[in-house]
């Protein structure tokens, strides 16, 4: 049983109970009226149900005559065998002609094809023909004659055809698809019928029930009329219901074709637009340009164009235009599609603004941070200054806890001048006006360990690099800092019971340079990886280890001011991996 066949009535259906073939044949007139390109529509029953433009060379002599129809079938069966490959396949048949098919395909099942064909690519090679009338005992005159009939149709346009064919046996499938569940639903309704007598006998004491039923199938059937009403419509909404506009371009640039789309946005009507030169609808602004890329696309075959659609009513609205040569009996014709892009200009302009609005926001915030940092010291400083006035002055006459809170005032102000240097450090970090320039990273590393020689002397702390690291794209003095923050908390967080071990590594990744300092340390608790490069985020107490919490938040700002980012993985109690990622330099 096929797919389409009922199993609730075991009706056996064909295609053309699927869709109107009727309405098919018409349009497909009209189209072979305005293109003289041909077409065939059968199903896999092998019934034509449409045919315009069939060629006698074909159907009088290559499948009459017993010696040629080996040629034919050859072909048959090549395309049968390859037919799902594509969207459409095509193939040279023994006797000399073109044949392409496209198949229709409804709820996955093969039920008919669309074929373009008895058709040549260039002018015939007439020898050829003429012996091939010899070897099949045709006569030669006749024969020659119906060659002469055969259309001639250049590659690119039989592919641009196909490519239609394609998209209308899609349409077609769709509107057999929308007829198939039609008759699904006529077919549950006849079975509802068939049982309503037995019901009502049966169940009379459902008698509000029963009602109901008849309401739900009243609305099915409202739900076919609408199916139907689709299904009517259906060959006009095949060009209509194409998003944006559509048209058709002789040399000239004059309109030939258009869509319903088209006259909507433009607000005229169809008689206004007939044979008025494309570049009427155009802004004057864009109007060169329009002009320069519709000769494109008679002279290179393709062309695209952002430019403004000018309206009757005078409004521009931003398009993106599409344009692509076909030969139309034997004419080039710019055929093409428009897409309104109002929104996308507009998000573009928005995101535009944006981008600014956070860039001067994010450049005052630095300069606020700046500038209130560096002004902040100097109270400090005369904090510090009295407090160690008062205690070198009057220590002999204070008392314990006189002592004790001068240490912490003491103690505080040192606290608070560290974090004002931190904080005026971070930010610093992508304030230089200086380009950045090619950095050897381990010249960077290098300087970072001269800074910590005597840390590292006092821990006797293991340090291991690669003599050879890659050239970064930097500014040296902040790939120095980073390095010595990131080696520097590695030192800090050493574990108690084992001499600091700290591995630098370097390695590529697609286009990026990944640095990782591994250390034997504490380690980090996982909970806790996503807020350490956070600004003021402390994991210990002051009293276990010192520090504002600002060095990691300097080293991910350095980072992504560099065009990278930084991450970390740890375990804890064995030591911890931090990674970060810049770009490598594009060669030019």
């Amino acid at each position: 049983m096929r797919a389409f066949d009922s199993d609730l009535t075991g009706v056996k259906r064909r295609f053309a109970d699927l869709v109107d073939i009727g309405q098919f044949n018409d349009m497909m007139a009209s189209f072979y009226q305005a293109t003289g390109i041909p077409h065939g529509l059968i199903d896999v029953d092998n019934n034509v149900l449409s045919g315009i433009g069939w060629q006698d060379i074909c159907s009088k002599f290559h499948r009459v005559c017993e010696a040629s129809c080996q040629g034919c079938f050859e072909s048959d069966r090549y395309i049968a065998a390859h037919l799902h490959d594509g969207s459409f396949i095509g193939y040279r048949c023994a006797n000399g002609l073109m044949d392409y098919a496209t198949p229709i395909i409804i709820d996955g099942e093969h039920v008919a094809t669309i074929f373009l064909g008895q058709l040549l690519h260039e002018p015939p090679d007439r020898a050829f023909f003429k012996k091939q009338a010899e070897r099949f005992g045709i006569d030669e005159k006749t024969y020659m004659a119906a060659l002469d009939l055969v259309p001639i149709i250049p590659e690119a346009q039989v592919k641009s055809t196909m490519a239609f064919y394609s998209k209308l046996a899609g349409m077609l499938a769709q509107g057999g698809h929308d007829r198939l569940r039609h008759l699904e639903a006529l077919d549950e309704v006849v079975l509802l019928n068939r049982g309503l007598t037995s019901r009502v006998e049966e169940r009379t004491r459902e008698l509000s029930l029963s009602n109901l039923s008849l309401l739900e199938e009243v609305e099915e059937h409202k739900q076919v009329e609408g199916l139907l009403q689709r299904e009517h419509d259906f060959v006009q909404a095949l060009i209509d219901s194409m998003p944006g506009i559509y048209y058709l371009l002789d040399s000239s640039g004059r309109f030939v074709l258009w869509n319903k789309n088209l006259e909507t946005v433009l607000g005229c009507s169809g008689s206004e637009i007939l044979g008025k030169s494309a570049l009427v609808y155009i802004q004057s602004g864009d109007g060169s340009l329009i002009q320069e890329k519709i000769a494109r696309v008679f002279t290179a075959g393709s062309a695209v164009v952002e430019a403004h659609l000018l309206t009757k009513s005078g409004e521009a609205i931003p398009y993106y235009f599409t344009g692509v040569r076909v030969i139309l009996n034997g004419q080039p014709y710019l055929t093409g599609v428009g897409v309104d892009i109002t929104e996308r200009v507009r998000s573009a302009e928005a995101l535009r603004e944006k981008a600014e609005a956070v860039e001067r926001s994010n450049a005052e915030l630095e300069q606020f941070a700046y500038v209130a940092s560096h002004d902040l010291r100097e109270p400090l400083r005369m904090i510090s200054s009295y407090v160690a006035l008062l205690e070198k002055r009057y220590r002999d006459k204070l008392d314990k806890d006189a002592r004790e809170f001068i240490a912490f005032a003491s103690d505080g102000a040192k606290r608070m001048d560290h974090l004002v240097l931190d904080l005026l450090e971070y930010s610093r970090v992508g304030r230089s006006a200086r380009p950045k320039t090619p950095h050897d990273s381990r010249h960077a590393v290098d300087e970072a360990l001269v800074n910590l020689a005597l840390v590292i002397e006092e821990t006797k702390t293991e340090i291991q690099a690669p003599w050879k690291m890659p050239v970064v794209l930097a500014h040296g003095d902040e790939l120095i800092r980073l390095f010595q923050n990131l080696i520097g908390n590695a030192i800090k967080y050493r574990h108690p019971e084992r001499t600091p071990c700290i591995q630098i590594e370097t390695k590529r990744q697609n286009d990026e340079w990944v640095f990782s300092i591994s250390d034997n340390g504490i380690g980090i608790e996982e909970k806790f990886l996503d807020r350490i490069f956070l600004i003021f985020q402390r994991l210990h107490s002051r009293k276990d280890y010192d520090g504002t919490g600002i060095g990691l938040a300097v080293c991910k700002k350095i980072v992504e001011q560099h065009g990278g980012h930084i991450w970390v993985t740890s375990a804890p109690g064995k030591g911890s991996t931090f990674s970060f990622a810049l770009p490598v330099i594009r060669e030019k």
